[in-house]
């Protein structure tokens, strides 16, 4: 998601390489235009990126929004990675657009999107450290204004048996809201202040994984968002299968789970920052609130899968479903050899929550392009965590030049 197709990078190569794009279209059925500026390098282990990107409105307006907190210029870093690989180590720490991000096995973070605004650039942390004996993985939202995260710890006793744990911590995740009705009439402005009640949201797992073989794995796992209380705990069964053939690779996923704390809906997935507010308005009670009071007891689950040949092409998607709520999810990633590119996104659930991304770029020579963007997403009103429907749609042209 994100600019991860705004500007395709060929990480491919070592040398640098200096983008510019601009273009004009839509914004929530307002006139606007678009310039980015992106700078990309890529040497070994060590690989930079960067992103200005403005926006315009139809008087010819700078949406000063764009650059207005201290996470907006932590977030032109699009990405800064090291990555290191040897025959018993492999270790890589990233900082940038991060997101479709799974924990663990996926029952408590799973398909996880970091901001609700698709083309906006954001800057994770994420960390990565396997070996022979055990294999670490972490994320953090924001590395500039960290909120939540979350990661797993998985110990490799052979090469068929492994266990671990996983854990998501939000510092301010929102248990109830004072005036709902508020929020739905506040104008865009956000001029009064709408009281909420935040708290610490914990979510932990521990699983044990069997893989027999190289197409099949099984995982048995207890996971819970309240680890103090024994009513908040539930089982979550999953089996994957892969199946493999000259450059084709498709993964399916299944998975049952039934307990307590709700955690059978994976409520940290692509709308989490959205169902902080939105989804819960006119009862003033968020889904995070259910988790904490326990009262979201069911039982659910999930079907995934991913198809991919080569680095030419990725589709994935799956449901997940429990307590009568449904989440869909669809995503590909497509690369022509005659220069076109397509990248698209989509996630939706019951409540009428939807979300989608298309990128499509066609190249005309050598270091020209022509591109087309479009969103369906939620934007931020203000400076406080309150979500309003925002679509765009974006054609335009794009030059790149490499440095040698």
């Amino acid at each position: 998601m994100t600019l991860f197709f705004v500007v395709f990078l060929n990480i491919f190569s070592s040398q640098a390489k200096v983008e510019a794009l601009a273009g004009g279209g839509i914004l929530d059925e307002k006139g606007a235009g678009v310039f980015e500026l992106g700078f990309d390098v890529v040497d070994k282990s060590l690989s930079l990126g960067i992103s200005l990107p403005f926006a315009f409105n139809h008087e010819g307006g700078f949406y000063k929004s764009m650059w207005d907190e201290g996470s907006d210029f932590g977030s032109a870093i699009r990405y800064l990675s090291w990555y290191r690989k040897s025959e018993e180590l492999r270790a890589a720490v990233r900082i940038g657009n991060e997101n479709d991000i799974t924990i663990g096995t996926g029952a408590l973070v799973k398909n996880l999107t970091l901001t609700s605004e698709l083309f906006r650039n954001h800057s994770a942390l994420r960390i990565y450290f396997e070996n022979t004996h055990f294999r670490l993985n972490g994320f953090v939202n924001d590395f500039v204004e960290p909120r939540f995260g979350g990661g797993d710890l998985t110990f490799l006793f052979t090469d068929y048996l492994s266990a671990g744990t996983s854990f998501f911590l939000d510092t301010q995740a929102v248990l109830h809201i004072s005036d709902p009705m508020g929020i739905t009439q506040v104008d865009t402005k956000l001029r009064k202040i709408i009281p909420w009640e935040t708290g610490n949201l914990v979510g932990t797992s521990v699983f044990l994984t069997y893989k027999p073989a190289s197409w099949f794995s099984a995982t048995a796992q207890a996971v819970s968002f309240d680890p103090s209380d024994i009513r908040g705990w539930g089982g979550v069964f999953s089996a994957d299968f892969r199946y493999t053939r000259e450059k084709w690779k498709l993964d399916f996923k299944l998975r049952g789970a039934a307990g307590g704390s709700g955690f059978t809906y994976a409520p940290v997935d692509q709308f989490y920052l959205v169902r902080n507010f939105y989804l819960n308005m006119a009862s003033g009670n968020s889904l995070l609130s259910g988790l904490k009071n326990k009262t979201m007891t069911s039982a659910g689950g999930s079907a995934d899968f991913t198809a991919s040949y080569g680095n030419k092409m990725t589709v994935s998607g799956g449901i997940r479903t429990a307590g009568g709520n449904h989440v869909f999810h669809l995503s590909s990633l497509i690369f022509v050899k005659k220069g076109f590119q397509l990248s698209f996104y989509s996630a939706f659930s019951d409540e009428e929550n939807f979300i989608f991304a298309l990128e499509s770029r066609l190249k005309v020579s050598r270091s020209f392009f022509v591109f087309l963007r479009g969103a369906r997403q939620y934007t931020v009103i203000g400076h406080q965590p309150v979500f309003q429907t925002s679509t765009m749609a974006f054609a335009g042209i794009g030059g790149n030049y490499r440095l040698e």
